[in-house]
């Protein structure tokens, strides 16, 4: 499979209607900041070095420091526009750092330099990968834990079947939709709902599904590897470094 093109995430007014279509929370978001928030309050120790990987406008990074008021978070993208809108959310905060690293690039790794962190959060960033490439991506993110660390994967996972695909499309939506979420205010639920349902993961083949995926961390050396929270085809899985 071809690598997707991504360049739309380095222009600056796709990233601002992307930011403000975010800005309205869900209650699927709060459920997976809550699952978060649980396993890092689970860890054998206090977690100190946080990062947020193919971060975006930085919702994860940002939830994990609401809740966690001591850990250092890094933020990282391939777009320094998403970086931007990550920084302005933030605010002011010496708890964060902020670095441009493209999953795509064999190299990605190398501007972390020395660097290892307690927790990998990689928030629904992976689909943008074609296959191949994820599949090397997860075999290095272990590298970048400590022995002990938590890598955590939440994703867009494929559908085992057209009908639920459907029960999903029209879950999400009715869950999230706003008002025309993904059209902007004028479009109606039955728009938004097509919209959806043909967003370019999709009709790119870029979903795949979560027990392959989940295989992948296995085979990349991590214990403890589940699903932590799955709703049709929306899943957060991951594993733990060996101490």
């Amino acid at each position: 499979m071809q690598q997707p093109d991504n360049s739309a995430w380095l222009d600056a007014d796709h990233v601002r209607q992307y930011v403000e279509r975010q800005k309205t929370s869900s209650p699927i978001e709060a459920e997976l900041f809550a699952v978060l928030a649980r396993l890092l309050r689970s860890l054998p120790s206090k977690p100190g070095r946080i990062l947020d990987l193919g971060c975006g406008a930085g919702r994860f990074g940002r939830a994990i420091m609401d809740v966690f008021d001591w850990v250092d978070v890094t933020f990282s993208d391939l777009s320094a526009e998403m970086l931007t809108a990550a920084r302005e959310a933030v605010g002011e905060n010496e708890r964060a750092s902020f670095l441009e690293a493209d999953l795509a690039e064999t190299a990605w790794r190398d501007v972390f330099g020395q660097q290892r962190f307690d927790v990998i959060v990689s928030g629904f960033s992976l689909h943008h990968l074609a296959r191949d490439r994820r599949r090397e991506v997860v075999d290095d993110m272990p590298r970048l834990l400590r022995p002990g660390g938590l890598l955590v994967v939440a994703e867009w996972v494929a559908s085992p079947s057209a009908w639920l695909e459907q029960v999903h499309n029209r879950w999400f939506v009715e869950t999230s939709w706003h008002g025309g979420v993904f059209e902007g205010d004028s479009a109606t639920f039955e728009q938004t709902l097509e919209r959806f349902a043909n967003r370019e993961d999709v009709t790119q083949g870029l979903l795949l599904p979560m027990d392959e995926q989940i295989g992948w961390l296995a085979e990349a050396g991590l214990d403890d590897v589940s699903c932590f929270w799955k709703t049709f085809d929306m899943a957060m899985f991951g594993g733990r470094r060996p101490a």
